[in-house]
C-alpha cells in the first residue's frame, strides 16, 4: 500500500502484530478487562466479608409466616416456584425495611433446547443493612395486569434485624 511518500507492508506489519500478541499471551500476559472463555474465581462466601462473621437463611414456600431474625450483614434468600410463561410471578409488596435487594432472578430447570412453558424458581437475595426491631416482607403471585387483588398466593415473613 501507499500513502504518499510512505510504502506500508500491510500483510507483513499485521503478521507481525500476530505474533507479538501470540507471544505475549504464551508468556501469561492478557489485556486487561474480562477475557472470553476466562475462568474468573469464585466469590468467597459471604461470611468472608469485611471479616465480619454472618449468616446465611435460605426461605421457601413452607416457611411463610415464620419470623426470621438477622443482624446486620446477614444474607436473606427467598426462594419460592414460579412459572411466568403463564403469567404469574412473584411480586414484592411490602419490602422489609431495613433489607437492600441484592439480586432477583429466575431460575428455570434444565430443559431440552426448545422447550417451553416450564416453571421455574424465582430467588430473591436481600442483606440485612441496618437494625430495625420490627419489618415484613410481603410477596405475592400474581399477573401484573390483574393487580394484587387477584394474587393467587402469598409469601409474608416478619423480620427483625438486629446490631
Amino acid at each position: 500500500m501507499r500513502f504518499g511518500r510512505c510504502s506500508v507492508r500491510v500483510e507483513g506489519f499485521l503478521c507481525g502484530v500476530g505474533l507479538a500478541l501470540s507471544a505475549c499471551q504464551t508468556a501469561g500476559w492478557a489485556p486487561p478487562g474480562p477475557q472470553p472463555n476466562a475462568v474468573l474465581p469464585a466469590p468467597g462466601p459471604p461470611e468472608q466479608e469485611r471479616g465480619v462473621a454472618m449468616r446465611s437463611v435460605v426461605l421457601g414456600r413452607a416457611d411463610s409466616g415464620r419470623p426470621v431474625h438477622l443482624g446486620v450483614g446477614d444474607r436473606l434468600t427467598v426462594e419460592l416456584s414460579e412459572s411466568p410463561t403463564t403469567g404469574y410471578a412473584w411480586s414484592v409488596v411490602a419490602p422489609a425495611e431495613g433489607l437492600s435487594l441484592l439480586s432477583d432472578e429466575f431460575l428455570a430447570p434444565d430443559a431440552a433446547p426448545g422447550t417451553v412453558g416450564r416453571g421455574g424458581r424465582r430467588r430473591l437475595v436481600y442483606q440485612a443493612v441496618r437494625p430495625v426491631p420490627e419489618a415484613q416482607l410481603l410477596m405475592v403471585l400474581m399477573r401484573p395486569w390483574e393487580g394484587v387483588d387477584a394474587a393467587v398466593d402469598r409469601f409474608s415473613v416478619p423480620v427483625r434485624i438486629d446490631p
